[in-house]
């Protein structure tokens, strides 16, 4: 009897265990509740390379996927990859990477990744992180990675902050960002959540970034029963926005800057004159065409530091339009009847060049707009085109945008890297060179005017003005504005959540 109860006690130990077993398994088997969301973007872009493309529509994927050494945000750097680092002597920074930093293949991220990616960022055309002081990278150890720099470098750290750092296996590429990419159209990206220890879970589990390339389907896209953002919406998408409730719209002060540039190595006809480039300056009626040329309005700016970023100047002001002045201009340069010109936009700047063009026709300057898909537009201005109208963020500090924006371009040294028209000013060069080596707040402070001063009066870009941002986000939903202008997913919370 004892062994025949034994034995039903086990058959029953074992057919409860079986049960739990098989719960178990099913509860395993039960996908999480997942938050997902679609942003809509006007492009994207060819390659997941993170140096081959310096938009901010790109840049604001890129950070989902890949990390930085350290990280520019608001209030100030803060650690990424790199969990510290040193700077031993004014031309040493020595960085120490994070034991937990893992690729989405499970790879450690090695101090030789970093030196990889440092150099594949100096080879590149498409690269924000200006190392141009960059002397040596040298592996100290499998965490440790030592930069050297050919003078010291104040503003290293930004430069750093701009390198992403990917593992490279043939054409694919590998992050340790927050998301991980599962699938990849032409159309559409599709990223989905990367579990990594010591780092917070995001908002959303998955994201998908999808081009959007006319207002009508970006109307059409809204209306889905998707939660759904969107960067650079139309005026169409923000009055279906307004009358939807499941969205909310947000403005901001975007921090960036419009401007045209002048494209010297294009053949700039008669805008090779600096007395022509300034007539076009005065030709423009900045506040009417700021209230008439953007979706959320925004301030006429007179500098190309825009508003928000260390170095921009409040008390200096754009001049007022003076159509007498400009019309003298040019005849002193040889164009009393006017000129002819090509003005090349991207599709969001088509009503700002149009207003641009009707206002300057008044002083004998005609402009013909032509407007090009997102990558025609940018392939038109790597040297191509005679003049563009553009916008730019530069974050917390100009120096290095400024750097890679006007200084003389050299690839081989990493100078200039942004620099798309050819502009090249010995006395620009030599002031950018001395902010580098800036030793305190007010001496970059000064240097940082004084090169907005040279650029003011050789004018290579006119500045224009700093557009208000307005995003589209799900109702409920909040992300944070950044100096840098970065639509940065992973920092998305609820909206009434503390960040």
């Amino acid at each position: 009897m004892r062994k025949t109860a034994e034995l039903r006690r086990r058959r029953t130990a074992a057919v409860l265990c079986s049960v739990l077993l098989i719960v178990s398994g099913a509860a395993c088997r039960r996908p999480r509740p997942q938050r997902a969301i679609e942003v809509l973007v006007p492009f994207l872009p060819a390659t997941l390379d993170p140096f081959a493309d310096s938009r901010l529509v790109a840049r604001s994927l890129f950070t989902a996927i890949y990390e930085p050494l350290v990280e520019e945000t608001a209030l100030g750097l803060r650690p990424a990859i790199a969990e510290s680092w040193t700077n031993p002597s004014p031309d040493t920074w020595i960085f120490r990477i994070s034991e937990n930093e893992r690729f989405h293949d499970g790879a450690p991220v090695t101090s030789q990744n970093v030196v990889d990616a440092a150099l594949a960022s100096r080879a590149s055309l498409g690269t924000i992180a200006g190392l141009a002081d960059l002397q040596a990278i040298e592996v100290v150890d499998q965490r440790t990675v030592r930069f050297r720099t050919h003078r010291p470098a104040e503003d290293f750290l930004l430069a750093v902050s701009a390198l992403f750092v990917p593992l490279k296996s043939g054409p694919r590429f590998c992050g340790t960002g927050p998301y991980h990419v599962v699938a990849r159209t032409p159309e559409r990206i599709l990223l989905r959540y990367h579990s990594r220890p010591h780092h917070p879970s995001p908002f959303f589990h998955e994201v998908v970034f999808r081009r959007c390339s006319s207002p009508s389907e970006g109307l059409r896209l809204l209306r889905r029963p998707v939660p759904t953002a969107a960067l650079d919406p139309s005026r169409e998408m923000l009055d279906e926005a307004r009358a939807n409730s499941r969205y909310r719209i947000v403005t901001s002060e975007s921090g960036g800057l419009s401007y045209l540039a002048v494209g010297f190595s294009a053949g700039a006809g008669p805008l090779a004159d600096v007395r022509v480039r300034r007539a076009l300056r005065l030709a423009i009626h900045l506040s009417e065409l700021t209230a008439a040329g953007t979706i959320s309005g925004g301030t006429p700016v007179g500098q190309v530091i825009p508003p928000g970023a260390f170095g921009f100047d409040p008390k200096r002001t754009p001049p007022s339009r003076n159509l007498d002045e400009a019309r003298r201009l040019l005849a002193d340069a040889g164009y009393p009847d006017g000129f002819d010109a090509t003005l090349d936009v991207n599709q969001n700047g088509r009503r700002t060049a149009e207003v641009l063009a009707q206002q300057v026709a008044e002083a004998g300057i005609r402009l013909r707009v032509v407007v090009r898909s997102p990558d025609a537009f940018v392939a038109r201005i790597q040297g191509k085109s005679p003049l563009y109208l553009y916008s730019w963020f530069v974050g917390l500090d100009a120096g290095l945008a400024l750097r890679n924006a006007f200084h003389t371009k050299d690839v081989a040294q990493g100078l200039g890297t942004l620099n798309r028209t050819g502009y090249s000013s010995p006395a620009v060069d030599e002031a950018l060179a001395a902010l580098a080596t800036s030793t305190s707040a007010e001496e970059r402070l000064r240097s940082l005017r004084a090169i907005s001063d040279l650029l003011d009066a050789d004018l290579p870009w006119i500045p224009l003005f700093s557009a208000r941002e307005a995003r589209i986000l799900p109702a409920g939903i909040n992300l944070p504005r950044r100096p840098d202008g970065l639509f940065v997913i992973a920092e998305a919370r609820a909206e009434n959540d503390r960040p």
